[in-house]
């Protein structure tokens, strides 16, 4: 941002000979100078003659980051069951803002087994300056870690009057199987 000679009301300095010139002794401010601050004013007569007065300006920051893009994860449940998902792996070049980037957050970071499938969670943007911007994200929630068998089982079926036997699902002993 720029403050000039034009922005300043000439009112606010007379002089029996009228004012022939305006110098700020700073006119350009950026992101870091968000707040208030003191700048000096020369103001110049016809006859060269000069005086300095101060004027407070106020930096503001009113544009919020925007997102350009959805964004879209694939994660997956671990050993435990659990997956999860951190605002470090958002693509942070999807997002604009005049001033730095502070930080991201999800309202939701963690799935687990029951969550395998798709969901849209919330993101929110920050800038330096405390503005923010929500959008959505997708994410994907995949178990790919198979069964395993801890221990072998042993079954004894006994043939019916017609020399059959049958083993089913139900008699095996789910506590042998360990999933995440």
């Amino acid at each position: 941002a720029s403050v000039t000679p034009a922005d300043f009301n000439s009112d606010t300095v007379v002089d029996n000979c009228g004012v022939t010139n305006i110098e700020f002794d700073r006119t350009e401010f950026g992101c870091v100078d968000v707040g208030f601050h003191v700048i000096n004013i020369t103001a110049t007569d016809a006859a060269g003659n000069t005086t300095i007065g101060q004027a407070d300006v106020e930096v503001r920051d009113e544009i919020a980051p925007v997102f350009l893009t959805r964004e879209s994860f694939i994660i997956f449940v671990d050993q435990n069951g659990v997956a999860s998902i951190t605002p470090d792996q958002y693509n942070t070049g999807t997002i604009q803002t005049n001033c730095d980037l502070d930080r991201i957050e999800f309202d939701r970071t963690e799935f687990g087994c029951v969550d395998v499938g798709f969901f849209t969670i919330n993101v929110t943007a920050f800038d330096s300056n405390g503005l923010s911007a929500t959008t959505q994200a997708d994410v994907e929630v995949r178990d790919e870690i198979a069964p395993v068998f801890l221990t072998r089982e042993s079954f004894i079926v006994l043939l019916d009057e017609n020399g059959n036997a049958s083993l089913t699902p139900d008699q095996y002993n789910t506590a042998t199987v360990q999933t995440n």
